[in-house]
């Protein structure tokens, strides 16, 4: 039996079939599948690109965020066309059941609410998305990636965010960062 889940694991492909471990080369943009160049520069990012179909019945957008010629952070956009009053939470719901199916149960759900939900008269809970009152997040941790979804609202409409996050470039980022910084900070304290 463990020996089928690793498989299985070993064979899911990796988040959006963007291949992670690949350089990305700063002169070109990346070609990807359903999805059409629209604004950004590799450097300082994102990349944009919008979706040729729909997901879920959903408009999509991909945006992705390089660092040091690897794939860091892709975030995925679902709306705010195909999303309305009567569907955010039925749409999402799907969304979450397909993302469960690909990484399993989600380490965690969190719905963050404000203390006026009480306060207010509304037909459809969507409405509370809307206004920016709620905001409902599922989290996954896979050996890779964080991946995280999320929906939210504005006055624009709702929208599905899911992002994907390569644990670790984003380490070695940070790393790398966080180096950077304390040879700073100690240039300026020597000249003190």
């Amino acid at each position: 039996m463990i020996h089928i889940l690793l498989a299985i694991l070993l064979m899911t492909p990796p988040p959006l079939g963007l291949n992670w471990d690949k350089k990305i080369d700063a002169s070109n943009k990346l070609s990807i599948q359903d999805y059409r160049y629209y604004t950004g520069k590799i450097t300082p990012g994102p990349l944009v690109y919008l979706g040729a179909s729909t997901l879920i019945g959903m408009e999509t957008e991909l945006q992705l965020f390089i660092a040091d010629g690897l794939l860091t952070r892709a975030i995925l956009i679902l709306g705010p066309k195909g999303l309305d009053d009567e569907n955010c939470l039925q749409k999402f719901n799907i969304h979450v059941k397909l993302l469960s199916g690909k990484y399993g149960k989600p380490a965690f759900k969190k719905t963050e609410t404000s203390f006026l939900e009480e306060e207010l008269f509304y037909t459809h809970e969507c409405y509370l998305y809307r206004r920016e009152l709620k905001r409902k997040r599922v989290f996954w941790k896979t050996k890779k990636f964080n991946i995280e979804t999320m929906l939210i609202g504005d006055s624009e409409g709702f929208y599905i965010e899911t992002v994907y996050t390569n644990r670790k470039v984003s380490k070695l980022n940070f790393e790398k960062n966080r180096k950077i910084i304390y040879r700073k900070i100690s240039r300026k304290e020597k000249k003190k």
